[in-house]
């Protein structure tokens, strides 16, 4: 996970200077800011005597799960939260799939715990899920199953659990906290 970090002076100036800082490196705030730091003082625009290399931006991300917003005025303390959940988290299909779930203006950073608290599977088929899931509920053999109305099943599954369709034909089922 990396951010690209850019001088304003020298943006303004008409020159591209900035920085990749790699978050798994630079992991807390105090650190990605020593760096941005590093940055301005290499400042092309300042050693010219243009102005001080003060005001930086957020100009480009890489490697972050699909979903995760992060603008050009993002703070560097947000950025390193987000950074560390997603590390916490350690699986980018759930942090994607919960964002995709419930929208990324929605997403609290506090915790892992949002994302764990409504993770529930990975699944090829919501019905093998819905079929799993009523058996283990009410203690169905499996030779009953077949008079089981699934469809109806689901209506009411859907308000306990969100189901996200993935890529690959698979999808992840949620609660709905």
């Amino acid at each position: 996970m990396r951010i690209y970090v850019a001088s304003l002076l020298d943006y303004s100036g008409g020159m591209l200077h900035g920085r990749w800082i790699d978050l798994e490196i630079y992991a807390d705030t105090e650190a990605v800011m020593g760096e941005i730091r590093k940055m301005l003082d290499e400042s092309p625009c300042a050693t010219r005597g243009l102005g001080p290399a003060e005001d930086w931006a957020i100009h480009d991300t890489d490697d972050l799960p699909s979903g995760v917003e992060v603008g050009e005025f993002t703070s560097i303390e947000r950025v390193c939260q987000m950074a560390d959940i997603i590390r916490q988290v350690a699986d980018r299909e759930v942090i994607e799939a919960v964002i995709s779930s419930v929208g990324p203006d929605f997403i609290e950073w506090e915790s892992p715990d949002f994302f764990h608290d409504r993770w529930v599977t990975k699944v090829d088929s919501v019905n093998d899920f819905l079929y799993e899931e009523f058996q283990r509920a009410h203690e169905v053999a499996d030779e009953l199953m077949s008079y089981i109305n699934l469809d109806r099943y689901r209506v009411d599954a859907e308000q306990d659990y969100d189901f996200v369709r993935l890529y690959a034909g698979y999808g992840v089922v949620f609660r709905n906290v």
